[in-house]
């Protein structure tokens, strides 16, 4: 289906950039160093206008655009009237309004029930009937190595990999150190329920120790001692440099193909961009269920492509990946790896996100 969306640049502030959506059309504008959303979303650029079409009213069109990230227009009041003007506009004219959130800041907003909200990341429990995940993308790594996927046999005690900043894990003794260490006994308190905007990584510290302690699984773990954000410009950048980022991302990608499963869990937000990039290298992740909602749960049954631990029961962990790889009939789990890549190229790369977009303006998913 190919959606008609009405927009214009014109309802660009300055300074600001438009969303991933428009790049088929206007190309890419993000700070990107490592030219990461180029090589991940060419094939989105090159057929992004089989999907969609710009049309020059409202009058044609399946829905109306904002033309910027919503988290641009928090400090533009300007800007920020103009948005409310056009979704206004866009409801006396009985039409959809198609907005964009990406920033890892869990902001509760009172958009109209005819907008369509993606967001990166939100608390299950604060979600909005109408709100609803877009992937985190880096980069198709499968398809730097040749998009050969290579696939692991299944042994008896299945191989849980990690590579990343898991705070205070790994970390040199100091003051920030001492902070996550406070956070982490904060976590084991439960007070995680309570502030879970303040966690950050801590059930992911956790679910790595639980299991490395567990003898029902192999663990295959690399800490980094700093995030890959760790940088004067806050770019996503492991290592700090785009040539430090060369290696890091090596490494990474030699972890988690050698690995059965990869643990994802949540950082600053609540949503993994590891687990996007698990699924594209065909592995499959044990994702810490920190309250979080995942793309496409009305189309997927997301049970079939990757381990669920509740956050409440890290310490069970380990049974729960064991219990899931035993549960396997031979053959099966060589292809749950296929499918988990399959599933990545049709509903979380780029294009495959977007060429399902439509499916969000069924009424039996999100009704007006």
């Amino acid at each position: 289906m190919k959606l008609k969306l009405y927009t214009d640049k014109a309802w660009i502030p300055a300074g600001c950039d438009h969303p991933t959506l428009l790049d088929a059309f206007w190309g890419d504008n993000h700070y990107d160093p490592e030219g990461n959303m180029q090589q991940i979303a060419r094939s989105y650029h090159e057929r992004g206008k089989e999907i969609f079409a710009l049309v020059d009213s409202l009058a044609e069109c399946d829905a109306l655009l904002l033309p910027v990230d919503w988290f641009q227009l928090a400090s533009r009041p300007e800007a920020l009237a103009h948005a409310n003007d056009l979704m206004q506009r866009a409801a006396a004219a009985g039409k959809r309004v198609v907005i964009f959130y990406s920033n890892d800041h869990p902001l509760r907003y009172p958009w109209p029930p005819h907008a369509l909200v993606f967001r990166t990341a939100v608390q299950r429990s604060w979600l909005r009937p109408n709100e609803f995940i877009v992937p985190q993308w880096s980069r198709d790594y499968l398809a730097e190595i040749g998009g050969e996927l290579p696939v692991r046999e299944q042994g008896e005690v299945p191989l849980v990999g990690f590579c990343g900043f898991s705070p205070p894990l790994g970390m040199r003794p100091g003051m920030r150190r001492n902070k996550e260490i406070l956070r982490l006994i904060a976590h084991r308190l439960g007070m995680g329920a309570l502030f879970p905007t303040k966690m950050a990584h801590a059930a992911r510290a956790r679910a790595l120790q639980a299991l490395a302690r567990s003898p029902l699984v192999q663990t295959n773990y690399l800490i980094r001692g700093e995030s890959a954000f760790d940088n004067p410009i806050g770019a996503f950048l492991p290592g700090g440099s785009v040539e430090a980022a060369v290696l890091r991302r090596r490494e990474f990608v030699d972890n988690i193909l050698g690995s059965d499963y990869v643990l994802c869990a949540r950082g600053w937000a609540n949503c993994s961009i590891r687990f996007y990039e698990t699924l594209s290298l065909g592995r499959i992740p044990v994702l810490i269920d920190t309250d979080c909602v995942l793309p496409y749960e009305f189309a997927i049954d997301w049970d079939k492509y990757c381990v669920r631990v509740k956050e409440n029961a890290l310490g069970h962990a380990g049974r729960a990946v064991r219990d899931f790889h035993a549960s396997m009939a031979p053959g099966e789990f060589e292809a749950r790896q296929r499918a988990c890549r399959e599933l990545w190229e049709e509903w979380f790369s780029p294009l495959g996100f977007f060429k399902n977009l439509y499916r969000h303006f069924d009424p039996a998913v999100c009704a007006p």
